[in-house]
């Protein structure tokens, strides 16, 4: 479950993401390139374009936020670290998909090279046999 100040720190985190995806656009494009991410009209009596950015995201309530991430995030010119940054608190909201135990496993065997010696064993723990004999005298 994710608390109030994880959402106001993802809404934090998309500021200067939102704004900036958003500000190529003119009077006339701008209530198009709304609806994209789901953000709400604002009318152009309402102010300069700058105005209309900030109170169309301002409307966006912290359950959709996701959805506007999820939009804007690929389709902005971002560097890798700075998409990264705002992914995370993304991926850490969903659910990681379910891994089989065989798999874990499979994955877990390499990163094992030696195994474990006998309780009652004196000496150094021998590699396993599978490992190539270069690995095995490293």
């Amino acid at each position: 479950m994710v608390n109030s100040r994880e959402r106001s720190g993802l809404r934090h985190l998309l500021d200067g993401v939102v704004s900036h995806h958003l500000s190529g656009h003119t009077h006339a494009t701008l209530d198009a390139a709304f609806t994209d991410p789901a953000m709400s009209e604002v009318s152009q009596e309402e102010g300069s374009l700058r105005v209309r950015l900030e109170r169309s995201y301002a409307q966006v309530s912290d359950d959709d936020l996701s959805q506007v991430a999820q939009h804007i995030l690929p389709r902005g010119n971002l560097t890798a670290a700075t998409r990264n940054g705002r992914q995370d608190p993304l991926w850490a909201r969903s659910s990681p998909p379910e891994t089989p135990k065989r798999i874990r496993r499979e994955l877990a065997r390499p990163c094992q090279p030696f195994t474990r010696c006998p309780p009652r064993r004196s000496g150094p723990c021998t590699p396993p046999a599978s490992l190539s004999p270069e690995v095995r005298r490293s």
